[in-house]
């Protein structure tokens, strides 16, 4: 800027007196005119490029949530509200679905809360033998622990016998047959066993099991064989005295019989159905004691026993008029009349566990 003012200042004070001279000062000012656009020039090529806009960055999104570890988060917050009920079958249906150790150890956590001692046992030691869950192996110590408290509620339990085929029922369900491979684990304390068998009368046996997963508790039970049906109750009606001093007419059978023999085939089916009363009675009844629910203030879930006063009913009704019917026909067949031949009527148990059959010939 100062060799172009100092330029124009002396065109300005010095007169041109030739044309070269003039074409001289042209050039001289147009240099100094363009010389600061070129220096500017020069300036831009000296200074680096400006960068490039940074591209924007786009935040990553979160991650989608585990629907499983959502599942595990709803039955957790079960237990804490106290919903064990709830709580067991939400991790009972997990574990179906994806046999996690660590659904099967909350299930048995629910259990125990139930009081369901076996299965809380039972579930939680099949869990700890996963040795491969990061869950169980983290929290094993506890989780034994545990284990040890639920086994402190149920005991071992060996049945032996000597008849064949015979089986073990717990609480109205049969859970195996003799021998057994290994011991019966149940709830400590007084148990009623029941042993079946085809051909054998069953036999009932209140066990008092032992607590603890060491101790081990034993009980025999020897079935008796019934006796041939046709030996059972057999009952041979003679004439009496006199019976043949007026012979009736051939073919003819005497109404009395007719009406005791009645009476009879009634009085078995009584006696039959009071039996039956009284087996079913004392399954349901064992089934509501071993519920806990024969106390004062029984848990909630009582309302799906029945104590068996139904069937306590039927077989004291039964048996009664059972009784009086076959007592009623027996006099009756046994009182003498004036018959052509002696009559016989035979009274044995039919096939199955409960029967009777009726036979006769007059």
């Amino acid at each position: 800027m100062a060799v172009a003012f100092g330029a124009r200042f002396w065109y300005q004070q010095r007169p041109v007196r030739n044309t070269r001279t003039a074409a001289t000062a042209l050039t001289v000012l147009s240099l100094c005119a363009l010389a600061p656009a070129a220096e500017a020039q020069r300036s831009r090529r000296r200074d680096p490029d400006p960068p490039p806009p940074a591209a924007a960055v786009t935040p990553p999104s979160p991650p989608a949530p585990d629907p499983l570890e959502a599942e595990h988060t709803s039955g957790i917050e079960l237990r804490r509200q106290h919903r064990d009920l709830e709580a067991r079958d939400l991790f009972r249906a997990l574990y179906e679905r994806t046999h996690a150790a660590r659904a099967l150890a909350w299930q048995a956590g629910a259990e125990g809360a139930l009081g369901d001692w076996v299965n809380a046992e039972q579930h939680l030691a099949t869990a700890l033998e996963d040795t491969a869950d990061p869950w169980v192996s983290q929290l094993r110590a506890e989780l034994t622990a545990d284990l040890a408290g639920f086994r402190q509620h149920v005991g071992r339990l060996e049945i032996l016998s000597s008849t064949p085929g015979a089986e073990v029922w717990l609480a109205g369900e049969r859970v195996a047959t003799l021998p057994l491979q290994r011991p019966l684990t149940v709830r400590s304390g007084p148990v009623a066993v029941e042993v079946r068998a085809a051909g054998y009368v069953m036999e009932v046996h209140t066990v008092n099991v032992q607590p603890g997963h060491e101790s081990l508790t034993r009980e025999t039970v020897n079935l008796t064989a019934l006796p041939p049906p046709s030996t059972v109750g057999a009952v041979n009606v003679l004439p009496g005295p006199g019976a043949g001093s007026a012979p009736a007419e051939s073919g003819s059978i005497h109404p009395l019989r007719i009406a005791g023999a009645i009476a009879l085939g009634l009085g078995g089916v009584g006696l039959g159905l009071g039996i039956y009363g009284m087996v079913n009675y004392s399954s349901l009844h064992t089934d509501y004691v071993n519920a806990g629910c024969d106390v004062a203030s029984p848990p909630a879930d009582c309302a799906g026993f029945d104590g068996g006063a139904g069937s306590l009913t039927l077989g004291i009704v039964g048996l009664a008029a059972g009784g009086a019917l076959a007592v009623g026909g027996l006099v009756m067949m046994l009182v003498p009349v004036r018959s052509a031949r002696p009559a016989r009527v035979a009274v044995g148990a039919g096939p199955g566990d409960v029967g009777v059959s009726l036979r006769g010939a007059f």
